[in-house]
């Protein structure tokens, strides 16, 4: 849950707040094995990341990948 607050909390901050935070957590998850590890400057960039990837071609996948992590 911790970072599904400070996800919905950086998505709100980058004037996205409709994303779903479970939807951006599953591609950070595909990209990081552990999420711990990052510092915010960095979480924060792969959140950016992760909603251009929801907003691609492959954003389809989203709900899909997002349930794969228990999300």
């Amino acid at each position: 849950m911790y970072y599904r607050n400070l996800i919905t909390t950086l998505l709100a901050e980058i004037g996205r707040s409709e994303v779903s935070p479970i939807h951006v957590e599953g591609w950070m998850r595909a990209e990081h094995t552990t999420l711990d590890a990052l510092d915010r400057t960095t979480f924060k960039a792969e959140v950016v990341f992760a909603v251009g990837c929801i907003d691609g071609p492959d954003g389809h996948l989203s709900d899909q990948l997002a349930k794969s992590y228990g999300l």
